[in-house]
C-alpha cells in the first residue's frame, strides 16, 4: 500500500494546526519550553480554553520548527482509525510515496510493536527536526492500547524530533 495522501482524510482539518490570530509571545513559557527541547515528548496539561494549543503552536512557529499536527477526536479511540490518521499526516510529508504494510486485525496484539516499525518506516523520509503535536490527547482513552504504543514509540526518535502531547488532563 503507497503511502497515503491528506486528500483521503475526509476530514483534513484534523491534519491541521490551530488557526492563530493575535497572539503574543509568552517569554516565560516559551523559555520553558525551550528548556525542554531536547527531550523526546513532552505533555502540556491544562484546563480547556487556556491556550495550550496556541502556546504550542506560537512556540513551534517561533523556532521555525516543521510541524506535523493531528487532532485526535473520539474516533481516534479505535486504533485502525488514528493509525490511518497518523500514516496520511506522515504520508503527506515525504517526497515520494512510501510503500506501506496496512494494518491488519491481528496487528491489535502487537500494537506497540507495529507502530514502532511504522516509525521506523518514515523516520529515514522525515526531515531531521520536526515535531508531532498530537492535540486533545485527551480524547483517546486512558486505557486504551494506543496510550501504550505511543509512550514506546516514542524510543524510536532520533534527536532532534520530538512529539508534543496537548491534553485537559495529565498522560494517563
Amino acid at each position: 500500500m503507497a503511502s497515503p495522501s491528506k486528500r483521503d482524510l475526509k476530514h483534513a482539518g484534523k491534519l491541521l494546526p490551530p488557526r492563530l490570530g493575535l497572539v503574543f509571545e509568552r517569554a516565560r513559557l516559551f523559555d520553558m519550553l525551550d528548556a525542554w527541547a531536547d527531550y523526546p515528548a513532552i505533555s502540556v496539561a491544562a484546563a480547556p480554553g487556556a491556550g495550550k494549543s496556541t502556546l504550542i503552536a506560537t512556540w513551534l512557529q517561533s523556532r521555525q520548527r516543521i510541524t506535523l499536527w493531528l487532532q485526535i477526536d473520539t474516533g481516534d479511540a479505535d486504533a485502525a482509525t488514528f493509525l490511518k490518521s497518523l500514516d496520511v499526516l506522515l504520508g503527506s510529508t515525504v517526497a515520494e510515496p512510501i510503500e506501506l504494510p496496512p494494518f491488519r486485525a491481528d496487528d491489535l496484539s502487537d500494537l506497540a510493536g507495529w507502530l514502532r516499525r511504522r516509525i521506523r518506516l518514515f523516520i529515514p523520509y522525515l526531515p531531521a527536526n520536526w515535531a508531532l503535536v498530537f492535540d486533545n490527547h485527551q480524547e483517546l482513552p486512558a486505557d486504551s492500547p494506543l496510550q501504550v504504543a505511543l509512550a514506546q514509540a516514542i524510543g524510536e526518535l532520533p534527536r532532534g524530533v520530538q512529539w508534543i502531547f496537548i491534553s485537559r488532563e495529565r498522560p494517563p
